[in-house]
């Protein structure tokens, strides 16, 4: 009997091929890096070719004479701070969202930081056109001294500039960030529905195995001989068992009284094959009968307990299913008084597919919101542990966006 808890983020020691493939990805993360710096300077760079050819159209059309250093070059220059606050200004928008119940604090913080990068900004193009143009031998002297007056005269026209600058960087950012999250938001309701089809074709494969529906078949042959009574109610109740599986296909999460219907079905079937060897109590509260719970996610666990709890105990076994409500977290258990688990037993390599697959249905639908806990019960035997964020009907459209 294992003497500590195995949780289902399982941490164990890596292979070569393992640390390779980890290289491997910092690597990629360095090259991703290295992408984004190119992109930001790239976005930069366009958007001070933009206004550059601005002024070069504006020289011409007032018949000026265009000097290609004033127009493009310090238009450059004007824009360099800006490449160098980008760090800055991605961290602000990250860190601080303007989401609900955080916008009117953040907003604060945000005219802080645009305050701060105005006075960047400005300083920061004085001082690299102070440096452009005294260093350049070629420029006249009343250059010099223009710029030095326009460093007065320009500042308040600049610093307002700057500031508006920020909320356009914060709103273009924001618009973008949200569409992003839009289609991840999308993409993980599909790969929900896909992930949900394939839970429900491995239960549907558990449920209809050759062996489970041998064993059926031979029990209702069995009872032909003796009760054919019994034996038609375990025909209508394996015929229940695959329309209610049908019935609730599409949907991600089911109240707790639907999946505990089903379980009953189910349940019903394999008491025909231990008869008097299996018993199963479910100890429900009430304030939990709504709650949702992931389709089809009891079954797998239950059929487990029976398959290395009750049928490798050579006396009469019991599986209990409990659910309770711990403050926010719905506490689903299933516990049988077989043997337990093999004290070698590691969760990576010896769980089934049944378990695995409800782990990555749990992480999709939840993400670390939930867990699943192998825990060995006092007595003898093993407890099955879910814990989910607690919800109700009403909030299964919340939860089908994935929960996280």
């Amino acid at each position: 009997m294992p003497s500590t808890v195995h949780a289902l983020h399982w941490s164990r020691a890596r292979t070569p091929a393992e640390r390779l493939e980890l290289n491997s990805g910092g690597r990629a993360i360095s090259r991703s890096r290295l992408k984004r710096i190119v992109l930001w300077l790239g976005i930069w760079a366009l958007i001070a070719l933009f206004f550059s050819a601005q002024n070069v159209v504006r020289l011409l059309v007032a018949g000026r004479e265009v000097s290609w250093v004033q127009a493009v070059g310090f238009e450059y220059l004007y824009w360099t701070p800006f490449v160098l606050a980008t760090p800055f200004l991605l961290y602000m928008v990250r860190s601080f969202r303007l989401e609900p119940g955080l916008a009117l604090r953040n907003v604060w913080i945000h005219l802080s930081a645009a305050l701060a990068f105005a006075l960047f900004q400005v300083f920061g193009f004085y001082a690299l056109e102070y440096l452009a143009v005294t260093a350049a031998l070629s420029f006249p002297a009343e250059r010099v001294a223009a710029m030095r007056s326009n460093m007065h005269m320009g500042f308040p026209l600049l610093a307002v500039t700057a500031l508006w600058k920020y909320w356009v960087f914060a709103g273009i950012y924001y618009a973008f960030d949200y569409y992003r999250r839009y289609r991840e938001r999308q993409v993980r309701a599909s790969e929900l529905e896909a992930q949900l089809a394939r839970s429900q074709l491995q239960a549907l494969k558990m449920q209809l195995h050759p062996h489970f529906l041998f064993n059926a078949l031979h029990s209702i042959s069995m009872l032909n001989l003796t009760d054919a009574d019994e034996a038609n109610r375990v025909l209508v109740k394996l015929s229940e068992l695959l329309r209610v599986t049908l019935d609730n296909s599409g949907a991600q999460e089911v109240p707790l009284e639907v999946e505990i219907d089903f379980l009953d079905r189910y349940l019903e079937i394999e008491r025909i094959r231990f008869q008097d060897r299996l018993t199963v109590s479910f100890l429900l509260d009430d304030d939990v009968q709504d709650a949702l719970v992931p389709n089809l996610a009891l079954q797998p666990l239950v059929e487990n307990a029976i398959r290395h709890g009750v049928s490798r105990s050579s006396t009469a076994g019991t599986v209990e299913v409990r659910a309770k409500r711990e403050n926010e977290k719905l506490v689903l258990e299933v516990a049988d008084d077989g043997p337990g688990l093999p004290a070698d037993w590691e969760p990576d390599r010896d769980s089934g597919l049944g378990l695995r697959n409800t782990r990555a249905r749990l992480e999709h639908l939840y993400g670390p919101g939930q867990w699943l806990e192998f825990v060995p019960a006092p007595g003898g035997g093993l407890v099955v542990r879910l814990t989910l964020p607690f919800r109700r009907r009403g909030e299964m459209g919340r939860s089908a966006e994935g929960g996280k």
